[in-house]
């Protein structure tokens, strides 16, 4: 077996097993491997002498405790193996589009720092806030969706049946593999029409399209979640909801309240967390004790995972393989993925976080974590897989750079001629029109606020 992956299940068991580690047995495949360790796991945790019946509390001996602990590292190796089969079968086609999305998102999140550094785009003389939520150095996180049921498969509109995803403020690039057109979050930070939001919020999302907006109450997404995967689960569909927070989101009461329930109910519900070790100034040190966030899942009887979040590979096989699980009506799992927030909190913040030594600013990043984190770059390592895979050379890479950034001008010129929301909208635009109940004798044709602008009902199905 090639070095490559050896080094991979080192790095695995070294998190999840290191009992497993010492000899591991010299075998021809992959599978070979997988039963070997599986084998090896068993005979660990066979437990002899005569207080392996021996009460621990009424109906619990001790062998069922090691049994616990023996079925849930069965799991993990299992899924070790399984998401390694499942990154093998990424095709050159997909891998395409998890750079093309990349460079896309990279592209965008340019564009909006640069408008909010200019502060030319005003609504009369007032500019628009443009509270930008910077998302370079995660781009890796297109991979998540790379296997979701989502559009153009599953079309958008009132009757959408894909999957549905819950992105944070760092999660542009998942926004964009479920509408990827670029107009969607530029029209949103403008504070133009156009959007769901219709300039009322900065944050980005269409329900109708698979992607729920978030909330500055970081944790009302993924409370949200709960119902329509509640709803998925009754509908036997094979449907899946995915939930994303940071690491400080992690902390709030109402993420684990929601994590809990989940996997009570086996809600078909992935829970990510990107710890990009910084929630808004405040470190990943002083966040948690805990070394990883994917430990946090034994607490609630679920698998936990931490994966390198800056390798879009890795994060379609964790994510594929949690979705795939959920469908089959196993419950949620935890993923957490390991990445960097490269920029400041938001675009107000670069200086405060960088630095700028001729202002006389000492900025509060770490300056070992920056260098460090810098060379692992999502999209530059990404592109030197690709080039070392022959898939492209150096020329392919500079056109699929001007394509993105040619897709992100014509979106531009597209808002800027876009209207701006017409105040007197505003009372149409706060409570859900009510929907009759079925069967009920009602005509509501007469209601202002039972239709949507299109004259389609406004409430999803």
């Amino acid at each position: 077996m090639p070095d490559d992956f050896l080094r991979e299940v080192h790095g695995f068991l070294a998190l999840e097993a290191p009992f497993l580690i010492r000899g591991l047995p010299q075998v021809a495949t992959e599978d070979e491997l997988e039963e070997v360790l599986l084998e090896r796991l068993g005979r660990r945790f066979q437990l002899g002498g005569k207080f392996a019946k021996e009460s621990l509390y009424p109906n619990v001996q001790h062998s069922d405790a090691a049994g616990w602990n023996r079925e849930a590292i069965e799991e993990q190796l299992r899924g070790f193996f399984e998401r390694r089969r499942i990154k093998l079968s990424i095709t050159n086609e997909e891998r395409l589009e998890l750079l093309r999305r990349m460079l896309l998102t990279r592209a965008v999140d340019e564009h909006l720092k640069s408008a909010f550094d200019r502060k030319s785009i005003k609504w009369k003389d007032y500019p628009s806030p443009q509270k930008g939520f910077r998302s370079t150095g995660q781009e890796a996180i297109v991979g998540a969706c790379l296997r979701l049921r989502k559009p153009p498969e599953h079309a958008p509109g009132p009757d959408y049946d894909g999957d549905v995803i819950a992105p944070l403020i760092r999660d542009l690039g998942a926004v964009l593999m479920f509408k990827p057109d670029p107009l969607h979050p530029i029209l949103v930070q403008y504070g133009k029409a156009g959007t769901p939001v219709g300039g009322r919020d900065l944050h980005v999302g269409d329900l109708e399209s698979g992607v729920l907006p978030p909330a500055a109450p970081l944790a009302i997404a993924t409370q949200t979640l709960l119902g329509i995967a509640q709803a998925m689960k009754v509908g036997g569909k094979g449907r899946v909801c995915v939930s994303f927070i940071g690491d400080g989101g992690s902390s709030l009461g109402e993420w684990h309240e929601a994590v809990n329930f989940a996997a009570v109910r086996d809600l078909p519900l992935v829970f990510i967390v990107e710890n990009n070790l910084w929630a808004l100034g405040t470190h990943v040190s002083e966040q948690t004790r805990a070394k990883r966030f994917s430990a946090r899942a034994a607490g609630y009887g679920i698998p936990g995972v931490t994966l390198f979040g800056n390798d879009p590979e890795e994060v379609a096989a964790g994510v594929t393989w949690a979705a795939d699980r959920a469908r089959e009506g196993k419950g949620p799992a935890l993923i957490e993925l390991v990445t960097y927030r490269r920029p400041g909190h938001a675009h107000h913040d670069d200086v405060r976080f960088h630095g700028n030594p001729e202002a006389g600013v000492q900025g509060y990043e770490n300056e070992a974590e920056r260098r460090a984190w810098e060379e692992v770059d999502p999209v530059d390592l990404y592109e030197k897989h690709l080039r070392e895979r022959g898939m492209l050379t150096p020329k392919r890479i500079d056109l699929l750079h001007q394509v993105a950034r040619r897709e992100v001008e014509e979106a531009v010129r597209n808002a800027e001629m876009a209207p701006w929301p017409e105040s007197d909208d505003y009372k149409n635009r706060v409570f859900a029109p009510e929907r009759p109940l079925a069967g009920a004798d009602h005509d509501d044709s007469s209601d202002p606020g039972s239709k949507t602008e299109s004259g389609a009902d406004s409430v999803p199905r």
